[in-house]
């Protein structure tokens, strides 16, 4: 799978959500949030695991949260659009002490 990064470089024309937080462009967040749905809405979770040399991230985002859905997609958090860390999720799970 490829690992999609939302940033406004020309390799690949997706959006900068953080340059277009900053400069007030609710639209662009809009926009982000419908493709977000569209992309995540009604998948399956099936497994989650830890990010590894194998996934092709980087030693920083090794040992992160990756989340992998019924169809072999997967997704992990970020400390930013530039693909900078891994990071944690806040939750709503007061078992897991509200972060994963």
């Amino acid at each position: 799978m490829n690992i999609y990064e939302y940033s406004n470089t020309k390799t690949n024309g997706e959006i900068n959500m953080e340059a277009n937080y900053r400069s007030g462009k609710s639209e662009t967040s809009e926009k982000f949030r419908l493709k977000a749905l569209t992309h995540l809405k009604g998948r399956t979770i099936v497994d989650v695991k830890r990010v590894t040399e194998l996934d092709g991230l980087g030693v920083e985002f090794e040992g992160t949260l990756k989340i992998i859905f019924s169809d072999g997609h997967w997704m992990c958090p970020s400390a930013d659009t530039e693909g900078n860390d891994g990071g944690v999720l806040f939750t709503t799970f007061e078992e897991a002490g509200t972060l994963l």
